[in-house]
């Protein structure tokens, strides 16, 4: 889980890859790599590979 309580986009590292499974930005569902940006006020729960 991650969340970006922010005005801003922010980057976050992973340990790894994986996939967005929810988040509060209905348009996302996506693979990510090592590095996440979340939108302004973004919350995401990834599920890493």
């Amino acid at each position: 889980m991650a969340l970006n309580l922010t005005e801003k986009e922010k980057a976050l590292e992973l340990p790894r890859g994986g996939r967005v499974v929810l988040s509060t930005h209905l348009d996302r569902e996506e693979r990510v790599g090592e590095r996440l940006f979340l939108r302004p006020d973004e919350g995401v729960a990834v599920r890493l590979d």
